[in-house]
């Protein structure tokens, strides 16, 4: 609370009213993205704030408890520069630096089976200048790059093993004012290359995979590989820790995993009726075969 006094030689005046006022500091916006419905704009906490203006330009674009906002309005390619001021009843802080930010809409992402490739398609996202094409698989939770273009196509390799594969798409505006990036477009698929999958007469599912010396591969949900629970049918050529199949020397290996009802289930429903393909035989055991040929 804030008073005043008027003063002239020893005369001084009463009180004025109190003025209230919460000192606030400036916001300090961590980040502005991208996300499916517009750009995201965070900050961090301002002590004493009870809410936050948000500010794109001059305009006041919204209102918030929360130290993030997301303006859904945002104009598709277009750089817009975000400010946030903490708010305390009638106290407003000075304005956060400015943090630029270019709304690009997520690429629609579709695609096709190719054999041994997938054709991946999107639509023109208005702004951008390129595409890059990411792409994750099953037990490698994380994404990798494998390609930019400035077409809306591109066609990716995927090798000769199964998984379920995931490719992500971002448009990417590079300005004189910064480089820019939407939300990624998923296109997320199966991939059950011709022959890696059969039953045998007695109806136990085999997967054959092929590996090189030192890569490894994880079925993760189709087969579940149990450590404690596998045979190795020829010399150290693989090894099983915490469901990764490793590849260790070369020559030909194979894992006995045995299923209960549910996995069992799982793997018939996912595995032997996925995409309408089938693998001879019904399953009609709990017992999984994973046939691993490693090369050097």
């Amino acid at each position: 609370k804030y008073t005043v006094k008027a003063v002239k030689g020893k005369k001084t005046s009463k009180k004025s009213k109190a003025a209230k006022v919460v000192r606030l500091t400036k916001p300090s916006i961590k980040s502005v993205y991208n996300t499916t419905t517009g750009a995201k704009i965070e900050w961090k906490k301002v002590k004493g704030a009870k809410k936050y203006y948000v500010y794109s330009g001059s305009k006041k674009i919204g209102t918030t408890t929360k130290l993030n906002f997301t303006y859904t309005k945002a104009a598709e390619g277009k750089v817009a520069s975000y400010k946030v001021k903490a708010v305390n009843g009638k106290s407003t802080s000075v304005a956060s630096a400015a943090k630029k930010g270019m709304f690009l809409a997520a690429p629609v992402v579709s695609y096709k089976d190719l054999g041994n490739k997938v054709g991946l398609e999107w639509n023109k996202v208005n702004g951008a200048t390129i595409y890059q094409i990411c792409k994750e698989t099953l037990g490698e939770p994380s994404l990798k790059n494998v390609g930019k273009t400035t077409d809306t196509s591109f066609t990716a390799d995927l090798g000769a093993n199964p998984t379920i594969y995931a490719f992500a798409v971002y448009a990417i505006s590079s300005t004189s004012e910064g480089v820019f990036a939407s939300a990624n477009g998923v296109a997320q698929f199966v991939y059950i290359p011709d022959g890696c999958y059969f039953t045998d007469g007695k109806g136990n599912l085999h997967v054959k995979i092929t590996l090189k010396k030192g890569e490894s591969y994880n079925e993760g949900a189709y087969i579940g590989v149990d450590p404690a629970n596998y045979t190795v049918t020829v010399g150290e050529v693989l090894t099983v820790k915490d469901n990764k199949i490793t590849a260790i020397g070369a020559g030909e290996g194979s894992i006995r995993v045995d299923l209960d009802a549910t996995a069992q289930k799982e793997i018939y429903d996912n595995v032997c009726k996925v995409a309408g393909k089938t693998f001879g035989n019904d399953l009609s055991t709990g017992v999984v075969y994973v046939d691993v040929t490693v090369t050097e």
